[in-house]
């Protein structure tokens, strides 16, 4: 890898892709800028999925992980007894912990470090003195407040912690839709962060739908943390649509066709050539149906503390219908995926939070 220019160190959440499509985004946005600008990926994400998002593998990767976030048993549900243990053991020793995150850095001498959203590396930025910077949507210590009870001694400490790391930040950025971000001292809101795909008009052929057949694509996602569970009974039996999901022990029938197809294409060319999304409404997901104007039926995990801004800025921003979860469960999002379809679109929000992030981080590294 090339050295001779700024050195920016990345840290990045694995819980889901969501944190990684934020980050590399504005990764992609400062690589643009400034072709010299040199990057230390630390994620425990392989590698090749990190370089296919940022075009690149001429970076270097430190595969660990700086977080716990929230450990799930699937996509809706939590592991809160493994994810007790996972914070427990973060925060043994944490200033220790601190201290030896902040001696790496130093080794590295990066011009700044960026996280999304683990607190212990801008702690440790903020111990070697080099400028941190925040990008987030939502941070770790919410949902120890929304998990557990801090009026117990170690969820307290966990919590305490994490504030405290995040006030080291130089500044947070909060792409919308963001929650408030009270645990920073320095914030600014800017707009949403997506990587906009490319619309493919071979999606149909690919997924070997006939010519004659106009019935809409839509994709059934919950997001990237394994183990979702598909109502593919119902789906097989309601012909009004052709579902695209990512379950690749189940073959491809009449109507239901899997992701595994698309494999070779990047997932948000996906998500822009197809007509409709039913899935949780993520971070991820809701701005890219918000950016390509889809049509949005979603159920709420009913617990993630993010939960409650995204859905209100998606009410706000595109055509979309909340269900319950038993609904989901029973198939019953036909008839109102119908209707969605038959309202015209919105007109997208301006989703240039990458740009504006970047050019907020240029300023600090002059």
């Amino acid at each position: 890898m090339a050295d001779h220019g700024p050195r920016i160190h990345l840290t990045i959440s694995s819980h889901g892709y969501g944190h990684l499509t934020q980050a590399i985004a504005l990764a992609r946005e400062l690589k643009n800028n400034n072709s010299d600008i040199n990057f230390r990926i630390q994620c425990n994400l392989p590698k090749k999925i990190i370089a296919d998002r940022l075009g690149t593998d001429d970076f270097e990767h430190d595969e660990c992980s700086m977080d716990i976030g929230l450990i799930q048993t699937d996509p809706i549900t939590p592991d809160l007894n493994a994810t007790y243990k996972g914070y427990d053991a973060l925060h043994e020793n944490y200033c220790e912990r601190v201290a030896c995150e902040s001696k790496n850095l130093k080794n590295w001498h990066p011009d700044l470090v960026i996280s999304d959203i683990p607190y212990l590396p801008l702690a440790a930025a903020g111990d070697a003195g080099i400028p941190g910077v925040a990008l987030a949507s939502l941070t770790w210590d919410c949902i120890i407040k929304a998990y557990f009870n801090l009026t117990q001694k170690a969820p307290a400490k966990w919590y305490a912690d994490a504030q405290a790391s995040y006030r080291e930040s130089t500044l947070a950025l909060l792409p919308m839709p963001a929650m408030n971000g009270d645990c920073f001292l320095n914030k600014k809101h800017i707009p949403p962060i997506i990587s906009l795909g490319k619309k493919q008009n071979t999606l149909r052929s690919l997924l070997n739908i006939k010519d004659d057949d106009c019935r809409p694509i839509i994709l059934c996602s919950l997001g990237g943390i394994p183990g979702a569970k598909l109502p593919i009974s119902i789906m097989i039996n309601e012909n009004n649509f052709h579902w695209l999901i990512n379950a690749s022990d189940f073959p491809n029938s009449e109507n239901i066709h899997n992701l595994s197809s698309c494999s070779h294409w990047h997932y948000k060319d996906v998500i822009a050539s197809v007509d409709g999304v039913i899935g949780k409404p993520g971070y991820g997901m809701a701005v890219e149906a918000v950016a390509h104007g889809l049509p949005f039926v979603f159920f709420r995990r009913g617990h993630f503390p993010d939960e409650p801004f995204i859905i209100d800025w998606l009410h706000k921003n595109t055509r979309v219908k909340e269900i319950s979860s038993k609904a989901w469960s029973e198939g019953a999002f036909v008839d109102p995926l119908k209707k969605l379809m038959n309202l015209p679109p919105q007109d997208a929000p301006v989703c240039n939070g990458a740009e504006l992030g970047a050019l907020a981080i240029e300023e600090l590294l002059c």
